[in-house]
């Protein structure tokens, strides 16, 4: 099989065809037509990552573990597979398996070796088209307690600020039912930045107490609460963040 497990560079992101409802892979968004999805923006994590084989009955499958305590998982992901400085894109459900040798829930067909393939053509990108994707990117890390979540961030003066302002160890506290906050150090610069409207894994920005705020819940959109970013892998911990924790830049 095509994939080894050797170390390997992977670059993360979400896919699918416009107009169309993700099925089997949760928080997916509608995107690109086929045409686009080879420039989309993709979220990177450049070291220590390993493809692994499953157990027991699961032998025959795949996942790529980030070593980090997290794990690629319910989306599309480019991926250097053979380490031969092309990367290939790949696709994984929401339990982090690879999708091999079928068409993928949202429409897109895959070979045996789980690479996307147009009319059996693998698709693929090469080595500067990732570095200067990485360049463009802002993800953020969030660890305690020996767990680790990602956070991209968007375009707004809101986010970039927050990015410079870190790395940080900040405490971090409940507020309702259904979110986390912690307060930066500096405030942030809330002209043009979008208003949110998601759903858990929504990182977003209080303007009048001026504190950061990770949601693991529904919330109602308000005109004083400005999104910053979503979460991109680790959401499931959002929840059980407490005490001082460390947040990092993703180089």
């Amino acid at each position: 099989m095509l994939l080894s497990a050797g170390q390997k560079s992977m670059v993360l992101s979400e896919a699918g065809k416009e107009g169309q409802k993700m099925a089997g892979c949760m928080n997916w968004r509608r995107i690109l037509p086929v045409a686009a999805l080879l420039t989309m923006t993709l979220n990177f994590h450049i070291h220590g990552a390993v493809w692994k084989s499953g157990t027991d009955g699961s032998q025959n499958k795949w996942w790529y573990d980030y070593e980090d305590g997290t794990y690629a998982r319910n989306g599309w992901y480019w991926l250097d597979g053979d380490q031969d400085g092309s990367w290939e894109c790949y696709c994984f459900d929401e339990e982090g398996w690879l999708i091999m040798d079928t068409v993928t829930p949202d429409g897109y067909t895959v070979n045996k070796d789980g690479t996307w393939t147009v009319h059996g053509i693998v698709q693929v990108r090469d080595s500067r088209q990732q570095e200067n994707e990485a360049e463009e990117r802002m993800e953020i890390q969030v660890q305690s307690e020996g767990k680790i979540l990602r956070f991209e961030l968007n375009d707004s003066l809101a986010a970039k600020e927050l990015y410079q302002q870190l790395p940080v160890e900040i405490d971090v506290s409940d507020y309702s039912t259904n979110e986390k906050i912690f307060y930066p150090s500096e405030k942030l610069t809330t002209d043009g930045a979008p208003l949110a409207q998601g759903g858990a894994g929504t990182l977003a920005y209080y303007k009048p107490w001026g504190n950061v705020v990770m949601f693991y819940g529904g919330f109602r959109s308000n005109n004083s609460l400005f999104e910053l970013g979503q979460v991109v892998n680790g959401g499931e911990f959002i929840s059980g963040l407490k005490g001082r924790i460390r947040i990092e830049p993703v180089q």
